[in-house]
Order: structure tokens, then C-alpha cells, then sequence
């Protein structure tokens, strides 16, 4: 496993869209949700909030938030939650030039999946970044998609 694809996972396995908003009839602008990031450092990595996202580390686990900007809910009770103009940027800790963005999250409960754009993958594209793993009482666990992998692993060059 690459360095990167090994970091995403790490993202991935630690619930990095742990504790989602609860789906309802009209979705909470406003809200947030929250995900839980393992740390980076191990890797060489770092990370950082774009746009209006936040990070809370306080605590014993960074704490990345989002703001939830839109989406629909239909009646079988499957959401579609945005979260426009935030993101995290992964950074190389040796040179803080190298880095990834992934942003304009996108949760399709439906599906199972979480998309969003990876900076250098064209304007406006949108790929599945992760889909959904197991669930725990801490959120859904999230599994790295291939092509999020392999986007991230040819910025960092591993």
C-alpha cells in the first residue's frame, strides 16, 4: 500500500465522516457534520480545513466539522447532504507545497457513498471519494474509494 492510499485509509478506518447529521424531512442548514481524523503525522502528512470547514483539536483525535449546506431527503428516508466550500487539504509535513484538496462533500445515504472534488481532477469534477463501511455507535466507517487513492497517491508521488 502506498504512503498516501495508507493515509486515506487511516482517514477511512478512523470514521473520517464518523457522526453524521440525523436525516429528516427538511435537512439541517446549518448543522454540521463531524468526522473524526486519525493523526498523519506517522505518514508524513498533514492536514488542514479549507474553506469553512473547521478543526477542533482539543481533544484526543481531531475533530474536522462541516457545515451542511443543502440537500433532499425523500420519503424512504435517504438523504442527500452537501457540504459546499469546505474541505481538507492534506499536506506533506517535509514540504508544505505538496498537498491535496478534497472538498464539496457530498453523502448519498442511498448509495452509500461520499463524493466530493480532489483538486487537479478537472473544475467542477466530482468523484466517489469513499463509500459507506460498517457502522458503529461512533458513525460509519468509511472505505477510501480507487479512484481517490489513486488521485492522492500521484500528488504525493508514492
Amino acid at each position: 500500500m502506498t504512503r498516501f492510499a495508507a493515509a486515506a485509509a487511516i482517514l477511512a478506518s478512523a470514521g473520517f465522516f464518523a457522526a453524521t447529521a440525523q436525516a429528516a424531512t427538511i435537512l439541517p442548514i446549518g448543522e454540521t457534520t463531524v468526522s473524526v481524523v486519525a493523526p498523519l503525522s506517522t505518514l508524513g502528512l498533514g492536514a488542514a480545513p479549507t474553506g469553512t470547514a473547521t478543526l477542533d483539536t482539543s481533544g484526543a483525535r481531531p475533530l474536522f466539522a462541516f457545515d451542511i449546506t443543502g440537500g433532499t431527503v425523500d420519503t424512504s428516508g435517504n438523504a442527500l447532504i452537501e457540504h459546499e466550500g469546505s474541505g481538507v487539504q492534506l499536506f506533506a509535513l517535509a514540504d508544505t507545497t505538496i498537498f491535496a484538496e478534497v472538498g464539496d462533500f457530498l453523502i448519498d445515504t442511498f448509495a452509500g457513498t461520499v463524493s466530493g472534488t480532489v483538486n487537479g481532477a478537472g473544475a467542477g469534477a466530482v468523484t466517489v471519494l469513499f463509500n459507506f463501511g460498517e457502522s458503529s455507535r461512533f458513525g460509519i466507517g468509511l472505505e477510501i474509494s480507487s479512484d481517490l487513492a489513486a488521485a492522492l497517491t500521484g500528488v504525493f508521488g508514492a
